[in-house]
């Protein structure tokens, strides 16, 4: 898939992610925790796109704290919608998950202040599936959309930057 942002105007493609299977099951195990089938599915997606993302920067040496993410708390977890990934000794990034059709999706406003940047995650469920399309450093407003992305492939350098 190809997309083009206002800062680059060049297409980029998007970043397919490995996903370890215990990711798979937690989200599994999380997602039958919920009381209703929309926080089931949200749950669902939020747990594949922190642990896939944290699979992603562990591999190329940025050190993230998934098991302290707020998302991997059951209270939290039950109360929000966030999808956040805790990042060693720094704020958190949010995952902000996208389906393979869409252009926006909205963020949380738990995730509107303390985060270093926003990642999009697509996840195509039919196919088995995570991608990262692009990132954010900032928001300007509750939705991400693909134009606001920069290249994916700058994400770990942004990282390390900053």
């Amino acid at each position: 898939m190809f997309y083009s942002t206002p800062q680059t105007m060049q297409p980029f493609p998007s970043i397919p992610l490995t996903t370890p299977g215990y990711i798979w099951q937690a989200a599994t195990r999380f997602a039958n925790q919920q009381p209703t089938g929309n926080k089931e599915r949200q749950t669902y997606k939020s747990i594949l796109a922190v642990g896939s993302l944290s699979f992603y920067l562990q591999a190329r040496r940025i050190p993230t704290d998934l098991f302290s993410s707020d998302c991997w708390n059951p209270v939290i977890r039950l109360c929000s919608e966030i999808a956040d990934l805790r990042l060693r000794g720094r704020d958190p990034l949010e995952c902000c998950v996208f389906s393979p059709s869409q252009q926006e999706c909205t963020v949380p406003p738990e995730a509107w202040g303390d985060r270093i940047g926003y990642v999009a995650i697509q996840i195509d469920l039919v196919n088995r599936k995570v991608d990262l399309l692009g990132f954010a450093p900032r928001i300007e407003s509750e939705t991400l959309t693909l134009h606001q992305l920069q290249n994916p492939e700058s994400l770990p350098r942004f990282l390390r930057r900053s």
